[in-house]
Parts: C-alpha cells; structure tokens; sequence
C-alpha cells in the first residue's frame, strides 16, 4: 500500500462507497458525481505514486478524501468509518520531491485562498441550505488557516494535504451548488 498517511482511509472507504440517499432520486446524481471525483482523484494519486510523483499523489488523496467527506456530511454517500492518519511525510521525499512539494504547497495555499474568497453562499439566507454552505465554507477556512499554520512551523506533507482537503470541500460546494462562483472559474471543477 501506498506509505503516506490517508491512502488506506481512501481505499478502503472508497471499496465499500455508497449512495446514503434513494436510487433514482433527484438528489442521486449529486451522489453519482461526487462518487465519480472521488473515483478519478484516486485513480490519479495512484497513477501519480506508481510513476514516483509522491506530491501530486499526496495531494490527489487529500483532494479526494475532501470530497468524499464532503459526501459524507450531506448525506448523499455512505462509507465506513475510518480512524483518520494524517500524513507525516518526513522522509518520504527524496530531495527532489521535497523542492516540489514546497513548491506545490505554496501555490496550493494561494490558490486555495483565492478560491475560498470566489465563492459565495448560494441558498437564501436563513434557510437550512444556506446553513449546511455556511458549513462547508467553515471546513474550506479551517483547513486554510490549519494548513497555513503548519506550513509555517515547517511541517513536510501535512500542509499540502490540509490545503487539499479544504480545495476538495470547497470543489465539492461548488459542483452540488451550495456556492456561487463570484470569481475565476478556473479555480473549480464544474
């Protein structure tokens, strides 16, 4: 198995994924194309490993296992649960994947805070869909500032992973609606 921290999490979550709402409801093929992300980043991350790409495996996890959490809450999927490990990446680079994943971190960071400040809640307010997007822009923020923070402190690994993670909650937003995108389109999945 692939040794950074969330790749078992998301295999076996993703081998044992279902929809949690009815088949054939109107909100299934929410279901369908979350389960169809999910699919296509893991699929990427472990295209990505086997070919020695540890960076972009390592953010393909995280950006997956966002938006299959992001499922998850909403109800639209059902997976067992899992204890989560949070990768600790030291010495799982070698010296040129290292530069990389600093590299890639820092753009992940800004990019993933242009893309929190291009939404805005879709729903009205004071309804319940308004409440459930103000959620998912709280998990998007957090894992901003938790990966910023631990970018900070030097931490290898785990700030990408937050970055990701957040990018895929955020993603996941925008696809199911409960965002507008008030900026750059290309910052989305849609």
């Amino acid at each position: 198995m692939i040794p950074i921290g969330g790749w078992s999490e998301l295999v076996y979550r993703t081998d044992h994924i279902s929809q949690g709402i009815v088949a054939q409801s109107a909100l299934a093929v929410l279901a369908d194309d979350i389960m169809e992300m999910v699919a296509a980043y893991r699929f990427d991350g472990i295209s990505f490993y086997d070919s020695g790409d540890r960076v972009n495996s390592l953010a393909s996890c995280w950006y997956a296992l966002g938006w299959l959490d992001t499922g998850c809450s909403l109800g639209l999927l059902k997976t067992p649960p899992f204890r989560r490990t949070w990768p600790d990446a030291t010495g799982s680079f070698d010296d040129d994947n290292t530069i990389r994943l600093d590299e890639k971190t820092a753009r992940y960071e800004k990019m993933l805070d242009r893309a929190v400040q291009s939404v805005a809640l879709a729903p009205e307010q004071n309804t319940h869909a308004y409440m459930i997007a103000d959620r998912l822009l709280v998990v998007a923020h957090l894992f901003h500032s938790w990966g910023s923070y631990s970018m900070n402190r030097k931490e290898s690994g785990f700030p990408l992973a937050c970055f990701s993670y957040g990018y895929g909650w955020l993603d996941c937003g925008v696809r199911t609606g409960f965002f507008r995108i008030c900026g750059p389109r290309n910052l989305f999945t849609i």
